[in-house]
C-alpha cells in the first residue's frame, strides 16, 4: 500500500457480529420499543384520568364547603327556634300576677 492510504479497519472479523445476530438484536430492540410505547400510552391514560379525578376532587371540595356553611346556618336557625320555643314554654308556665277570678252567676249583684 501507498503511504497515507493505510486502512484502520482490521482484517480480523472475530469481534464483529453476523447479519443474523444483528437482525436478532434489531428484533429485540423493536419488541422493547413496542413495549415501552404501550407503557407510555398507559401512563398518558393514567395522567388524563388523574387530571379528571383532581378536577372532580376540587369540585367536591367546593361543594363540601358550601354544604358545611349551609349546615352552620341551619344549626343556628334551629337553635334560634329552640330558644324561642323554650321562651314560649316558660312564658306559659308563669302564672299571671294579676289573676282575674270569675264570679259565679248566682253570686252576681244583678237579680
Amino acid at each position: 500500500m501507498a503511504q497515507g492510504m493505510e486502512s484502520d479497519v482490521s482484517d480480523d472479523d472475530s469481534n464483529s457480529l453476523s447479519i443474523d445476530e444483528l437482525l436478532d438484536l434489531v428484533h429485540v430492540h423493536q419488541k422493547v420499543t413496542k413495549k415501552q410505547s404501550k407503557e407510555i400510552e398507559n401512563l398518558n391514560t393514567l395522567n388524563d384520568l388523574n387530571a379528571i379525578l383532581a378536577t372532580n376532587y376540587e369540585d367536591l371540595l367546593c361543594k363540601f364547603k358550601l354544604l358545611s356553611e349551609k349546615h352552620k346556618e341551619l344549626k343556628l336557625k334551629n337553635e334560634s327556634i329552640n330558644d324561642t320555643n323554650d321562651f314560649l314554654k316558660r312564658k306559659r308556665s308563669i302564672p299571671c300576677a294579676n289573676s282575674i277570678s270569675k264570679e259565679d252567676a248566682s253570686t252576681s249583684c244583678i237579680d
